[in-house]
């Protein structure tokens, strides 16, 4: 099967798994990497082949602001986004407190990023914000959290699709490509000739995100001549086993409390419903931790 077959397939799946068919209800946050610009070019042409296609999808490109040549930069991936076939729109962090010093550069540019980004959603009337993570992004979350010991719903790492992001905006992030490779998805914008550009900081090992990815890079078997041990399918495969006991604990905890509400007297109810909406606010806020514990350093950010 072709690349952008496969591919398109997996998007398609990841979309119709959170609940999006209309390409005008979503925006692709597009950075000018491989990852990101593979999603642009996939839903471009996912959007082509919808019999009443409406609205175009849009494209928010970020200009960080930290360099400067990244005004150009921003303005470039705009014209690309535009030749295939999305409204792109550029969005600049003002950094109204001055630029962030060194070693908290990643997680302040991440935050406001994804800040700027679901607003403009909001203010366009898009309903999801598209992200390219892919399968490596997931194993490799999986992998930091193991080493910080995180619990069974950490460890179930991104979801499909979130809103802990936005708030009380009303648009959800949804991560469609989370079953496709990196090698792929880079096959495919070679196979279409878009030209991206590749962030130095991924290659950087003072990060322990980069150096993990190195040691999960397929590595030959002894033994076996031109054979090789995909480390990153088997991560995934257990990442799966802990979303999975996780959503479980989730149902169970949520009958738990429905059904002993529907047996409390009047007080104990009231007791019991605040305490539903505590266990509600409790998912929410290690949600939000988790994103920011990987590491005492802050992280590159992953490639939209």
């Amino acid at each position: 099967m072709p690349v952008w077959m496969a591919l398109l397939g997996t998007l398609l799946a990841g979309l119709k798994g959170a609940g999006v068919s209309r390409a005008g209800t979503v925006a692709v946050a597009l950075s000018g990497g491989p990852d990101s610009l593979a999603l642009a070019a996939l839903v471009a042409r996912w959007q082509r082949d919808q019999h009443d296609p409406g609205p175009p999808a849009t494209a928010l490109i970020v200009d960080h602001g930290l360099r400067p040549e990244s005004c150009e930069e921003a303005e470039g991936v705009a014209r690309l986004a535009n030749k295939l076939g999305l409204v792109p729109h550029v969005l600049r962090i003002g950094w109204r407190d001055g630029k962030p010093r060194q070693q908290d550069k990643m997680v302040a540019a991440r935050e406001e990023r994804y800040r700027l980004m679901v607003q403009e959603c909001s203010r366009l009337g898009c309903q999801h914000l598209l992200v390219a993570h892919h399968g490596e992004d997931q194993a490799e979350t999986f992998m930091l959290r193991l080493l910080h010991a995180s619990g069974i719903r950490g460890l179930g790492c991104m979801p499909l699709m979130s809103s802990a992001l936005s708030g009380d905006l009303g648009v959800s992030v949804v991560r469609p490509l989370l079953e496709a490779r990196k090698a792929d998805l880079e096959a495919y914008c070679q196979q279409e000739g878009l030209p991206y550009v590749v962030d130095p900081t991924n290659a950087d090992v003072a990060y322990s995100r980069n150096r993990l990815r190195r040691l999960m890079q397929p590595s030959r078997e002894s033994g076996q001549q031109g054979a090789s041990y995909d480390v990153v399918k088997d991560v995934l495969r257990l990442q799966r086993l802990c979303a999975s006991a996780a959503a479980g604990q989730e149902a169970a905890m949520a009958e738990l409390l429905g059904r002993a509400c529907s047996e409390a007297a009047p007080v104990d109810k009231c007791r019991l419903t605040c305490w539903q909406s505590y266990w509600g606010l409790l998912v929410v806020a290690q949600f939000k931790i988790a994103l920011h514990s990987d590491t005492n350093k802050p992280q590159p950010s992953l490639a939209c």
